[in-house]
């Protein structure tokens, strides 16, 4: 993935985090403060498949 694609792909990453925390009623104050920098894509998905989302989805809208 180039910079750009991965930044955008980031971003959804994180949308996607903070939509199914609060979908679940999960605290969200470890995402708020920090910048888009501050997040490890690799964390992002990890987070996201614990909570069973399909990170694959994502990212092929990436690649």
């Amino acid at each position: 993935m180039t910079v750009i694609k991965d930044t955008k792909y980031k971003k959804a990453l994180l949308v996607e985090l903070i939509e199914v925390y609060v979908s679940k009623g999960h605290a969200i104050q470890m995402l708020v403060g920090k910048d888009l920098n501050d997040f490890d894509r690799n964390d992002l998905e990890l987070k996201l498949k614990a909570e069973g989302v399909d990170t694959g989805i994502i990212k092929s809208k990436f690649k």
